[in-house]
């Protein structure tokens, strides 16, 4: 790494908070209070947090507040405690698979931060939105996102047959914002577009 880009990714994370400092605070949180209307500082590239499909996540261990997203935190757009505690490049961060456009704010699963919206995808990066389908589905599916499904939310078969963690279900790949339906090929339930 040349001395310019890591002079550049260290200065970086004290200029943003130096910023959100001029400019009234910074605080714009997602879900929590608004703040002001200022534009984002721009993160150090690959230094996010965040799997494919996945939010950048900046919540260091040991919060205890409801973390809210910011557009312009210390570290750059992403998920961060709503503490008050400054967190940079030498922070230790919790894990996080919180997926892109949560809207529900965040919840601690016990192991990592989650969208509190009950979907936290399936997959190898969480690209997958949770899949409820019964096997031998012949009424099609369709998504449930009302908090009220008996798995929680995700893709169901539409043909009302209760499921629960004793069911068997068939393989779903189902990329999360799948606004067009889903059919099953090659054995599995896939996103139609």
């Amino acid at each position: 790494m040349s001395s310019a880009r890591l002079v550049l990714l260290c200065a970086l994370p004290a200029m943003a908070a130096a910023e959100a400092g001029r400019l009234g605070g910074g605080r714009a949180l997602r879900g929590g209070a608004s703040g002001n209307a200022t534009s984002p500082p721009v993160a150090p590239e690959g230094v996010g947090l965040a799997s494919a499909g996945d939010d950048p996540c900046w919540i260091h261990k040991g919060c205890a507040s409801t973390p809210g997203y910011s557009n312009v935190g210390s570290m750059g757009p992403g998920w961060y405690c709503t503490d008050g505690m400054f967190v940079d490049g030498s922070t230790s961060f919790d894990q996080c698979r919180i997926h892109a456009a949560c809207h529900a704010g965040a919840k601690w699963d016990g192991g990592k931060w989650i969208c509190s919206d009950g979907n936290s995808g399936s997959g190898i990066f969480g690209q997958n939105d949770a899949c409820y389908i019964h096997q031998n589905c012949q009424a099609g599916v369709a998504y449930s996102n009302d908090n009220t499904a008996s798995m929680g939310n995700g893709w169901y078969c539409t043909d009302g047959q209760w499921v629960d963690a004793n069911t068997a279900f068939d393989t779903c790949q189902i990329h999360k914002r799948c606004g067009c339906g889903a059919s099953f090929k090659f054995n599995r339930w896939v996103c139609n577009c």
